[in-house]
């Protein structure tokens, strides 16, 4: 038993002098220069000739599922063809065909759109352009009142979310508790939901992050923080790295961790090896399945980011021409990506931790826009150039906080995220939820947001500056 003792332990103070070489070896990553502006609406651009200006209004409008929509969605659903699905396959080979049939047939002859409809404009919405496109964002505005400190947020979606997902958490954050109140701003990604796509190549994370910065400069905010999960924390990330001199913080339900420089899988391979070491305590599930296993869940869950990386165009055609394949192919993430025992339920557990139509409601942003194919581009834009992997090994200085959701697809500890995070203002461990965290759990993440604010606003009464050598200094002229 001692020498088992003494080989683990060499083991291990081997691998942490690993580390520290590694890391001391290890050259940071430098910022890629960002444009300071772009194009990328129909307008052809000669080479070196000006870029169109945007029209700056903010112009109100609202959501509509108009009769001859749903009436022609109606009969391409009764027009469904199936198949049977294997024996005891549950959710294990994607949605399950025979139970799948009740959701398409509640799509067909049950949804209520007008109820739909009513909830997404409960709200105002909006569009302005922004580097040629027309930007969709709805906001919350709470009434000012004494004493009252209204804070201003940026709330980010992912794929295969939108919008949708804030609307539950909206009138918590909007509600005044202890003098604070937030004025929340959801916008759609470029290319999802009521955002244009582009009609250039090269909408990526980096791009989308100045038109964010934008649109709150445009509403008025120098300064401001930013949440979001899935392609909303990249895009976070990417304004801390672009723009820390305009965030107060960020707030992330999922980390893009850096994985590929050699300090980070230095890291990854001692806490993948020994836990218990380089962990944080007592850790959420997300955090304690076995490397081997994290292994295959990742490779099991990520066919669909191959697809989207590469030819998003082709399985994206097929999509926006069958509102079926439309709902199984996105409400499948809904339920392996909320809890990943819902693989072995025959219904993939719709209906527990959201309703059918909340999931449709979803659904129904991309099959009334027709945006499947731009959405799906979007990783091909950040993978295919390798933008997002590149901006995940940047250091960002802001105020970060994040919440770790313990059936989250990917989940890492303070001493992985601490490799490019270098202010982890708070971290914190919730009692339930997954990958559409805003969505599945409004509450905890209000609560979240809140502490990290409130944490935030007494440690830096002042704006923190990111240290010497990472000022806005890398913007540079303009692109096309």
């Amino acid at each position: 038993m001692g020498c088992v003792k003494c080989s683990l332990t060499f083991l291990i103070i081997s691998g942490i002098a690993l580390a520290a070489l590694v890391a001391f070896l290890s050259k940071p990553a430098e910022r890629p220069a960002l444009a300071a502006d772009g194009y990328w609406g129909p307008k052809k651009i000669a080479k070196g000739a000006a870029l169109p200006k945007d029209k700056e209004s903010v112009d109100k409008f609202s959501i509509e599922f108009d009769a001859k929509m749903i009436a022609g969605l109606r009969e391409e659903l009764s027009r469904t063809k199936w198949f049977d699905p294997l024996e005891d396959a549950a959710y294990h080979y994607g949605v399950n065909l025979r139970s799948f049939k009740d959701i398409i047939e509640h799509w067909r002859t049950k949804f209520d759109f007008a109820a739909a409809q009513q909830r997404i404009n409960a709200f105002p919405h909006y569009k302005t352009e922004i580097e040629g496109l027309n930007i969709h964002f709805f906001r919350s505005l709470p009434q000012p009142g004494p004493k009252i400190k209204v804070i201003p947020i940026l709330m980010i979606h992912g794929w295969p979310g939108s919008f949708v997902e804030f609307l539950k958490i909206t009138p918590l954050l909007s509600e005044a508790k202890d003098g604070v109140s937030f004025d929340i701003i959801v916008p759609s990604l470029p290319g999802y939901g009521y955002s244009d796509p582009a009609k250039k190549q090269g909408v990526d994370i980096a791009v989308t992050a100045r038109i964010f910065s934008k649109l709150m400069k445009r509403l008025g905010y120098s300064k401001y923080y930013v949440q979001g999960g899935d392609w909303g924390a990249a895009i976070a990330n990417a304004m801390g790295i672009f723009y820390p001199e305009n965030l107060r913080g960020i707030h992330m339900n999922m980390v893009f961790a850096d994985s590929l420089s050699a300090i980070a899988i230095a890291k990854q391979t001692l806490f993948g090896l020994f836990p218990n070491y380089f962990g944080d305590g007592q850790m959420p599930k997300c955090m304690m399945v076995p490397y081997t296993e994290r292994v295959v869940d990742v490779l099991r869950e990520a066919g669909y980011m191959h697809f989207q990386s590469t030819k998003p165009d082709t399985v994206g055609f097929s999509l926006l021409n069958s509102p079926a394949g439309l709902a199984a192919y996105i409400s499948e993430k809904f339920s392996t990506w909320t809890q990943p025992d819902f693989r072995f339920l025959d219904d993939g557990g719709h209906g527990k931790k959201f309703t059918v139509d909340d999931i449709l409601t979803n659904i129904m942003v991309y099959y009334a826009t027709g945006s499947i194919i731009s959405s799906q581009r979007y990783y091909r834009e950040n993978f295919a150039t390798g933008v997002a992997v590149e901006l995940s090994k940047i250091p960002v200085f802001v105020p970060t906080g994040y919440a770790v959701f313990p059936n989250e697809v990917l989940c890492v500890p303070k001493f992985v995220a601490s490799t490019t995070l270098k202010n982890i203002t708070t971290m914190t461990y919730q009692k339930d939820g997954g990958h559409f965290a805003a969505f599945e759990q409004p509450d905890l993440l209000e609560k979240d947001i809140r502490l990290f604010v409130k944490e935030v606003e007494k440690l830096y009464p002042e704006q923190v500056k990111p240290p010497t050598g990472f000022a806005a200094s890398y913007i540079t002229k303009s692109e096309k």
